[in-house]
């Protein structure tokens, strides 16, 4: 029935609007189809006559898991003249707003739905260090596809007037359907064991303002990324196609991949497939049947997407100076820190010291290491120091003064020393004394 698979289209498109993360509930089997869950498990199963269908692996496919081939495979004369006519589809085209000539489609082999996987990884990566990855997946095919089922379904060529036609209750439904919709995207990574994605996060573009929550689940080195609303999403279905309107490209941006376990230098290759579904269902006021139920999905193109990043073992010189680590520098294992440009300047000394060398021992008996040794692995290495002689200047005692010696005085004519000459004198005057006191007595 037109309409089923047309409300079908629809939700495919709204499964664009809606894709672009992975999943937090998964299919029993997550190997099959991506981890997306089968119909079974929507919010919306009780409306379901299609419980347990499967989304295929690439391209769009409806309810009954085949391709999508009445619009894209098999499109009528009727339908190809009203779609190139904007009066037989104006009142469609005027309320939303479609562009038929860019938002229609135009190539009926046009099943593709591309991906582009890219990292910010510098030229090479090591241990330790983070990946950004951004998934843009081209969501056009979505669009087009139900803006071409929406205006070729509600063609005036159905009566004999346009303003007759419009107002057919195979026409009109669509101005006054309620909608209610269950959409999912999910992102499937593959990371090599030495990417983990324990510590990522995960952020998605291009549906802003459209209400979907984003979760991340890792399962071993499969990182999930799931894009879903927290509950089932009510509306026109006006509205509806001008949210589906408003997407073209879903980007999404995972964070903090971190290399790890790296032991030699390799090529680290990262794959991620784009899957999605949307589950919906439609009363039509006025319509023949009351309501339409209709189960699309999508997966982005043939083969997942791939990029590779260049990683690197790396080892860590750790220099220790007086007991403190002085500087820790990582290198590419097999290279010198010279080539790095990372050896450390010399520590400085004081006059007492003078810098010998690093050392792989704490007293300079193991082996020196400089900047031109290969680091083959991590190490650390040590300051050695040689002491500078304290030199003590031999302090000479202070001499004692030398004896004053007094030239006895001599007479300057004779020659004679005047304490000899002072002698006789006074031993002349004592014996002329006595004589005198003598001569004196015997008178």
């Amino acid at each position: 029935m037109k309409k089923k698979n047309i409300l079908a289209s629809v939700t495919s498109l709204a499964l664009l609007a809606s894709a672009l993360f992975i999943p937090s509930a998964f299919a029993a089997d997550p190997d099959v189809n991506g981890g997306i869950r089968p119909l079974n498990e929507t919010r919306l199963n009780d409306f379901s006559p299609y419980a347990g269908s499967r989304i295929g692996s690439v391209g769009l496919s409806d309810s009954d898991g085949l391709f999508y081939s009445e619009i894209l495979g098999d499109m009528t004369d009727i339908e190809k003249d009203a779609l190139g006519s904007e009066w037989d589809n104006q009142q469609v085209i005027n309320a939303l707003g479609i562009n038929v000539e860019t938002d229609t489609i135009k190539n009926s082999t046009e099943y593709s739905f591309p991906g582009k996987l890219e990292t910010d990884a510098p030229q090479q990566v090591a241990n330790g260090e983070h990946i950004q990855a951004t998934y843009t997946l081209d969501a056009s095919l979505l669009k087009k596809t139900l803006n071409t089922w929406l205006i070729t379904s509600t063609s005036s060529e159905n009566a004999a007037t346009h303003e007759d036609s419009w107002n057919t209750p195979s026409n009109s439904w669509w101005k006054n359907s309620d909608t209610k919709s269950d959409p999912e995207l999910a992102f499937i990574f593959d990371l090599p064991s030495q990417i983990s994605a324990t510590s990522a996060t995960a952020s998605v573009s291009g549906l802003d303002g459209l209400g979907f929550n984003v979760t991340t689940t890792v399962d071993g080195q499969k990182l999930r990324v799931n894009v879903r609303k927290s509950a089932i999403e009510t509306g026109s279905l006006v509205d509806l196609f001008r949210k589906i309107n408003s997407v073209s490209t879903v980007t999404l941006t995972v964070n903090n991949l971190t290399v790890q376990s790296v032991t030699s230098a390799q090529d680290l290759s990262i794959s991620a497939q784009a899957y999605g579904e949307y589950s919906f269902y439609a009363t039509s006021p006025g319509a023949a049947e009351p309501y339409s139920y209709g189960y699309w999905a999508m997966g982005a193109q043939p083969n997942p997407a791939t990029t590779t990043v260049h990683a690197v073992a790396t080892s860590t010189v750790t220099f220790i100076n007086k007991g403190q680590t002085y500087a820790s520098v990582t290198v590419p294992t097999g290279s010198t820190l010279n080539t790095e440009n990372s050896m450390p300047a010399n520590p400085t000394t004081d006059s007492q010291s003078t810098f010998r060398g690093w050392n792989t021992s704490e007293d300079g008996s193991g082996q020196w290491f400089t900047g031109d040794d290969t680091v083959n692995g991590d190490v650390t290495v040590y300051a050695v120091y040689d002491t500078v002689p304290v030199v003590t200047p031999t302090v000479k005692p202070t001499p004692k003064p030398a004896k004053k010696t007094t030239k006895p005085k001599v007479l300057s004519n004779t020659g004679a020393d005047i304490s000899i000459v002072a002698m006789t004198m006074l031993a002349l005057l004592s014996l002329g004394g006595y004589l005198l006191r003598r001569r004196a007595t015997h008178k």
